[in-house]
């Protein structure tokens, strides 16, 4: 079986469609050794080597009316566990900062997304980047991968 190695999870199907396009445009090295590209759902029950999540959301119509979805702790908390060595989490600030009026569940979500920011903070592993920025978290991830086995 083959080792699966590097999972990008997105929370909808248009959403893993576009980052593979973008993987086979920005790095095509990478896109040749199919990274597993798949939905939250998709993802339970299954474990990858390094995770990125992307929760890189910017447009605030569409993250009013997802709260609840983008928002959901068991989602997120699916996200988290599916990396054995490396999760990385794309967090937007427009979505970290687009809560209004909200509910207990999607305030639970958002406690946990800054629980996990804190935590990356107290670690020293939290990275804030520009948009301009991400091909060299991609070619940092490449080289990581390599390094495992």
């Amino acid at each position: 079986q083959q080792q699966k190695r590097l999972l990008v999870v997105a929370p909808h199907h248009e959403q893993r469609r576009q980052i593979r396009e973008c993987i086979q445009n920005m790095a095509p090295n990478i896109a040749t050794k199919e990274p597993s590209i798949l939905t939250v759902e998709r993802a339970q029950g299954q474990q990858f080597d390094v995770v990125i999540a992307d929760y890189g959301f910017t447009d605030l119509y569409s993250i009013s009316r997802e709260l609840r979805f983008l928002y959901n702790r068991n989602r997120l908390n699916v996200v988290q566990t599916r990396a054995k060595c490396k999760c990385v989490m794309i967090l937007s600030e427009t979505l970290l900062l687009s809560l209004r009026s909200v509910n207990e569940s999607v305030l639970l979500g958002y406690e946990y997304m800054m629980e996990i920011i804190e935590y990356a903070e107290k670690l020293n592993t939290l990275v804030k980047l520009k948009l301009e920025e991400i091909e060299t978290v991609v070619n940092e991830i490449q080289s990581d991968l390599s390094s495992i086995n």
